[in-house]
C-alpha cells in the first residue's frame, strides 16, 4: 500500500506520520486478521455508517483511520506500508469500508445491468435482494447497503463501482515504535466518550498483563468482553470457564480488602495512576496471580452443581468472596495462602454452610429500585465468607442479616483492610 506522507511528529520514542492513501488501495491491502487484534473491541452495530456509501458516492470526507505499524518495523520505510500492521482507530468504518469493496467487486462482476437489475422496464431491487440473499450474507452487506449500491449501479453505467470508491481518499495517522501499552492509551484516549467501549473492555485493557497467568491457570476457557457480554457469560456459563473481567475485579478486590466496583472511575484511577509508566500498566506479584487462580481452580472443581457453576459466574460474588479472603489477611497479618488453605481444607462444609438456595430466595426479594443491588450482594457475600473463616461456621448462615448488614460492621471491616 503506498502512502503520501503529509506530516511527521514525535512522542517520546515513537513516531507518527500524517498520511494520505486511496480508498480501494487501503482496502485491498488489508491484513487478513485486520478485525482481531486484542486492542479493538469487535465489530458492533451503529446505525450511523450506513450512510458510509453515500460519503463515497459524493467524495466527502472520511474520518481518519489511526494504525500501528508492524512491531519489528523500527522505522517507516518509504511511503509504504506494509508487515503485520493493525488498525487502532477506525475499526468500525474500516470493516464497513470493507464490506462495501467487496460488494462492489459481487456486483461488478456478477450481475448484469441489464438481465438481472431491471424487470419490464423497471428496477427490481427487492427480486434482486432476495435473489443474491445467501451471497449478501456470506459479505456480511446489509440489504439497505445492496440496495443503496445497486441503484448507484443503475444509474452510473459507464463506471464500475469500484471504479467510483477508487476516486476516494482515505487519511491514516501511521505510529511505529509505540510499546503495547502505549498502544492501549492511546486507543483509550482515542475513544474516550464512545459509548461503544465498554468499561469491562477497557479493564481488560489496562489490566492485559494478567492474561497469559490467567490463560495458563484456567483450561476451562477465559471469556473476554469483545466475545461475549459478561450478562450472556453469567447465564450460560460452564465449569472451569471464567469472564476475564470478573477475575480482574477478584483479584483487585483481594488486594483491597475490599469489593472493588469497576466502573468508569475505577478505570480512569488505573490508567491515571499508571500515565508515567511506558513498560506496564500494572505492577503485579505473579506468585500472587498463581497463588489465587490455583485457589479458585480448586473452589471451581468443588462447585459443581448448577447453581455453584451459575454462583461463581457473578462479579458480584466473586468481589466479595476475596475481599473477605483480603481483608482476613491484613487483619491476621498472613500471606493469602493461609487464608486459602483455611478454605480449601473444609471445602464441602464451607459449601455446604454457603447455602446457595437461600442466597438465591434472599437475593431476589430485595427491593432493586431502593438499593444498590449491586454494593448489596458483593457486601453481603463478604460479610459472609468472613464470618465462616472468623468462626468456621459455627451458626447456621443468614442470608437476610447479611444483605442488611449493620453499616458499623461494614466500616469496620472497611477500616481493618487499610
Amino acid at each position: 500500500m503506498t502512502l503520501q506522507v503529509i506530516d511527521t511528529f514525535e512522542e517520546g520514542n515513537a513516531k507518527g506520520y500524517f498520511c494520505r492513501v486511496g480508498a480501494l488501495d487501503f482496502i485491498d491491502s488489508l491484513p487478513i486478521g485486520f478485525k482481531d487484534y486484542f486492542v479493538q473491541r469487535g465489530i458492533v452495530s451503529n446505525r450511523y455508517l450506513d450512510t458510509l456509501w453515500e460519503t463515497l458516492e459524493q467524495r466527502l470526507h472520511i474520518p481518519i483511520i489511526v494504525v500501528v505499524g508492524d512491531p519489528s518495523i523500527e522505522d517507516f520505510p518509504n511511503p509504504e506500508l506494509v508487515g503485520n500492521w493493525k488498525i487502532l482507530d477506525g475499526l468500525q468504518r474500516t470493516n464497513r469500508l470493507k464490506i462495501i469493496v467487496d460488494t462492489a467487486r459481487f456486483i461488478d462482476q456478477e450481475i448484469t445491468v441489464q438481465t438481472e437489475l431491471f424487470t419490464d422496464g423497471h428496477l427490481d431491487v427487492r427480486g434482486l435482494t432476495k435473489h443474491h440473499r445467501s451471497r449478501l450474507n456470506e459479505l456480511g452487506c446489509p440489504p439497505v447497503l445492496f440496495a443503496k449500491m445497486v441503484r448507484t449501479k443503475a444509474k452510473e453505467r459507464s463506471q464500475t463501482l469500484l471504479d467510483l470508491i477508487a476516486k476516494n481518499t482515505l487519511w491514516l495517522e501511521v505510529w511505529v515504535g509505540l510499546t503495547e501499552n502505549e498502544q492501549i492509551k492511546k486507543m483509550l484516549l482515542l475513544n474516550a466518550g464512545h459509548k461503544s467501549v465498554s468499561i469491562k473492555h477497557q479493564i481488560e485493557l489496562l489490566f492485559s498483563s494478567y492474561l497469559p497467568i490467567f490463560e495458563e491457570a484456567f483450561p476451562g476457557g477465559i471469556v473476554r468482553e469483545r466475545e461475549q457480554s459478561s450478562t450472556a457469560y453469567s447465564k450460560r456459563r460452564t465449569q472451569g470457564q471464567f469472564f476475564f473481567a470478573h477475575l480482574v475485579t477478584a483479584f483487585e478486590s483481594l488486594k483491597l480488602g475490599q469489593p472493588v466496583s469497576t466502573n468508569a472511575e475505577f478505570a480512569a484511577g488505573v490508567a491515571n495512576e499508571n500515565q508515567s509508566s511506558a513498560d506496564t500498566f500494572i505492577d503485579i506479584s505473579e506468585a500472587d496471580l498463581r497463588d489465587f487462580s490455583g485457589f479458585l481452580v480448586i473452589l471451581d472443581n468443588e462447585f459443581s452443581e448448577d447453581i455453584e457453576i451459575r454462583w461463581l459466574g457473578r462479579e458480584v460474588v466473586l468481589a466479595g468472596l476475596f475481599a473477605a479472603i483480603g481483608v482476613s489477611s491484613k487483619q491476621a497479618k498472613v500471606p493469602f495462602p493461609q487464608i486459602y488453605a483455611k478454605l480449601t481444607n473444609d471445602l464441602p462444609s464451607f459449601k455446604k454452610w454457603l447455602d446457595l438456595d437461600e442466597f438465591e430466595v434472599v437475593r431476589n426479594s430485595q427491593d432493586t429500585g431502593s438499593v444498590n443491588i449491586g454494593n448489596m450482594n458483593k457486601n453481603a457475600v463478604m460479610l459472609a465468607v468472613k464470618e465462616f473463616l472468623d468462626s468456621g461456621g459455627a451458626d447456621k448462615i443468614s442470608w437476610d442479616q447479611y444483605f442488611r448488614p449493620d453499616r458499623s460492621e461494614l466500616a469496620r471491616l472497611r477500616e481493618s483492610a487499610r
